[in-house]
């Protein structure tokens, strides 16, 4: 079975949980099965070819600098590039798997090309279009994209949905409103539990003076709600340490963020990681707050559940079918009144109710396995083909 991914983003290099997730799949199925082949077509790195294992390669064609900055105009100007660059590199698949809408373009010009036969499958790991009408619901102010782009990616989007040989959505809610066949997946992603727990636990030491530690990580982007994040007044004895790079970012938020840091003696910005180290940190903090206004599944939330930290959550999107509150603190909006109410019931919780929703946390992680989601997706593969 060969199988082609298409994403923008690399799951070897990745700049968000899109890289990540499908680096966890791909691995999952090349042990499940040693006859599988894997080719990934990255779309938002130029990093040319990459042997990862005997069984995956990775392709990467990104973006050009001269296209222009803006996300959605790079996204559309490159798909001939990265359509010839593909016809010239790739062999042909029995499976295209589409990520998202930035991969549309491409995925369905290169089944075109190489006959219309090959089975097609479409995941929404984020919709463009459901992401919108997040941030408008919540009165947040959106960068500037002329209708009719908009317009283009939700139909990009939903005639994807429907046109594809099998969909797959990381939670019901977008599966509804985005109106999803009666045939088409919801699967979630996961977290290896027992991976994470037997990491060596490095005491990690994180800025600040402060005694009660509160971590922040991933994109610095609106979805994210960080700029509310930002603009929350903190209780005396907290520091807020942001975990997040440039790279990936919202360039007005990350410089926003770089110049509060430089000005408030309780927030601290420090760079991204990955691995161990990553697990490392989350677990030295005291706790994690994650108030996302859109999130079609949260690895954040997950990743944090794990590694035995309190966590302080939005619940929306995939986020609320996997997160309780007994394993979290949920906030009662998304607003920064809500965001320093969390905050507040956090630091005044005591130890034993900390302990609890550590232990319940624990109990989700053991429901959410990567390895349920893998088999899932070669199931349907197999199907498929």
């Amino acid at each position: 079975m060969n199988i082609l991914y298409i994403l923008c983003d690399s799951p070897f290099k990745a700049s968000c949980g899109l890289g990540n997730s499908v680096k966890e799949i791909i691995e999952g199925l090349a042990k499940i099965d040693n006859s599988i082949r894997i080719q990934v077509l990255d779309l938002r790195w130029n990093d040319g070819y990459q042997k990862a294992t005997d069984q995956i390669e990775v392709f990467s064609c990104g973006y050009r600098e001269y296209l222009g900055s803006d996300f959605i105009v790079q996204t559309l100007m490159n798909a001939p590039i990265q359509i010839i660059y593909a016809i010239k590199n790739l062999n042909k698949p029995d499976i295209i798997h589409m990520q998202d809408w930035t991969s549309i373009p491409v995925g369905d010009s290169l089944n075109s090309y190489w006959g219309g036969s090959i089975k097609s499958v479409y995941t929404t790991q984020l919709s463009y279009t459901l992401m919108l009408e997040d941030l408008k619901r919540e009165s947040v102010a959106i960068p500037h994209v002329k209708r009719p782009i908009v317009n283009e990616i939700e139909r990009l989007e939903r005639e994807c949905i429907q046109a594809s040989n099998a969909s797959i959505f990381l939670n019901r809610s977008d599966k509804e409103r985005l109106g999803g066949p009666i045939n088409s997946h919801v699967i979630q992603h996961g977290i290896h539990l027992e991976e994470i727990q037997s990491i060596p636990f490095e005491k990690k030491r994180l800025p600040g003076k402060n005694k009660i530690k509160i971590l922040y990580f991933g994109r610095i982007d609106i979805m994210k709600n960080i700029e509310r994040l930002l603009d929350a007044k903190l209780p005396s004895g907290v520091d807020l340490i942001v975990m997040g790079g440039e790279s990936g970012a919202n360039p007005k938020l990350y410089k926003k963020l770089e110049n509060l840091a430089k000005q408030r003696d309780n927030l601290h910005r420090i760079p991204f990681t990955s691995g161990n180290e990553k697990f490392n940190i989350i677990r030295a903090a005291d706790c994690v707050i994650f108030p996302s206004i859109h999130e079609p599944f949260g690895l954040v939330g997950i990743e944090t559940l794990a590694c035995g930290t309190p966590l302080i959550a939005s619940f929306v999107g995939g986020m609320n079918e996997y997160l309780n509150e007994k394993c979290a603190i949920k906030m009662d909006g998304l607003g920064v009144d809500s965001i320093e109410k969390a905050i507040n019931t956090f630091v005044n919780m005591p130890d034993h109710s900390k302990k609890m929703i550590i232990l319940n946390g624990f109990e989700v992680c053991r429901k959410c396995s990567w390895n349920v989601s893998i088999k899932k997706h070669y199931e349907l593969y197999q199907k498929l083909v």
